[in-house]
């Protein structure tokens, strides 16, 4: 029996740890104590809670190998890839490229490399300081997108429509901590490439279509997106050239652009599954299990490729957002899950909670998943779905 050590339960995929143990996998598990949900984490063999972000924790790890024995680690959080990736490393066994992982993570890194290939070119300028700020200020094409140069999760982003607006942008940043990356604003749909990749061989599994908010803030998805096959297969090729220039050889991808008036654009990307239970719609619409398939990979129990995609129905989540305040009551939950349309449905409130303002893809309410015979029919039903679901706030 394989022993993997997994690094957090993730946010997005709320039967990752269930899904690993089905393979057959023993699971030693690390988990942050602030995310800690047992319901996620039950079917693991053994628990620490621990940050695993910090630098010292790849030391602790590799001493725990002599107590459970784990052959790899494996992780489908965006700060535990990077762990996992250099204890593997250490350990001399499969894993990402932690030099690829660091450059996506990086987002100026990841800009400057590209536009040194001439590939996806977007102006960028990453703020350390004020005079950052004053050689951008003058003379740039407005608007700008202003966001954390290693941030994810819609966290952060702010558009900047003249230089006033780009200063208060920054100055924001800066009070939460944050480095700034200043870039070219880029229009047009936004999409997200779910991929794996072999020894180099990158497999496109789905395109997803994300549905954002004027915050930035992704507040749906669907599998597949509504494109026509020669436009799916450019975007394809044009995410697996992505791939070659960053140095991606191993792993799930899940890669952002968009189809813009001056062609694709890469917006971002991270050596891992999609959150947002993404590979729930994605096994759901293609019949590929991304976080399965994560697991057999890690281990060596799965040939190079992807199992051939069986294309089903279209599947869309939708996310509640509620209004700030203290819930007073939440209305049409029970009535969502006994909707036979619903494929699942979960809410993060109950009455007496304090719903935060809107600020990320962290602070969404809840989520419901639906199918239909094509995307338009999946995202009008979750939509319709999600406006049962209300909720009366002080």
């Amino acid at each position: 029996m394989k022993t993997i050590l997994l690094l957090g339960a993730g946010t997005g995929s709320p039967d990752a740890v269930l899904k690993f143990k089905r393979l057959g996998l023993r699971i030693v598990m690390a988990e942050l104590r602030e995310v800690f949900d047992l319901r996620k984490c039950e079917p693991a063999d053994e628990l620490i809670l621990t940050d695993y972000s910090k630098p010292e924790f790849i030391e602790l790890a590799l001493r725990l190998r002599e107590t459970w024995h784990y052959d790899v680690a494996v992780s489908i959080t965006e700060v535990g890839v990077a762990v996992a990736a250099r204890i593997n490393e250490r350990l001399g066994v499969r894993g990402a490229n932690p030099r690829a992982i660091a450059c996506l993570k990086d987002k100026a890194a990841m800009r400057a490399l590209l536009n040194e290939h001439g590939f996806s070119p977007v102006a960028f300028r990453r703020i350390d300081d004020e005079s950052d700020i004053d050689a951008l200020a003058d003379g740039v094409d407005y608007p700008l997108i202003v966001k954390p140069f290693d941030g994810g999760g819609s966290l952060g982003i702010h558009l900047a429509r003249d230089a006033d607006e780009l200063r208060q942008a920054v100055a924001a940043l800066q009070a939460q901590g944050q480095v700034p990356l200043a870039e070219q604003y880029i229009d047009g749909k936004e999409y997200s490439v779910e991929s794996f990749s072999f020894n180099g061989q990158h497999f496109i599994a789905a395109i997803t279509e994300k549905i954002v908010n004027d915050q930035f803030i992704e507040i749906g998805h669907v599998v597949p997106a509504r494109l026509d096959a020669a436009t799916a297969a450019e975007v394809a090729a044009f995410v697996k050239q992505f791939l070659e220039i960053v140095g991606v050889t191993q792993g799930p991808g899940h890669t952002e652009m968009k189809i813009s008036s001056r062609g694709m654009k890469i917006i971002e990307s991270h050596n891992r599954v999609g959150g947002d239970n993404i590979p729930k719609l994605v096994e759901l619409s293609r019949g590929v299990d991304l976080i399965s398939l994560t697991g057999q990979w890690a281990c060596g129990l799965v040939e190079p490729g992807l199992p051939e995609p069986r294309p089903r129905d279209a599947a869309a989540i939708h996310f509640f957002v509620f209004a700030p305040g203290e819930i007073l009551d939440i209305q049409g939950l029970d009535d969502l899950a006994r909707d036979p349309g619903t494929v699942e449905v979960r809410c993060g409130y109950a009455k007496g909670d304090v719903v935060r303002p809107l600020t990320s893809n962290s602070t969404r309410a809840g989520y419901v998943v639906a199918c239909a015979g094509s995307a338009d029919a999946a995202i009008a039903k979750v939509q319709e779905l999600a406006a049962r679901v209300r909720a009366h706030v002080r």
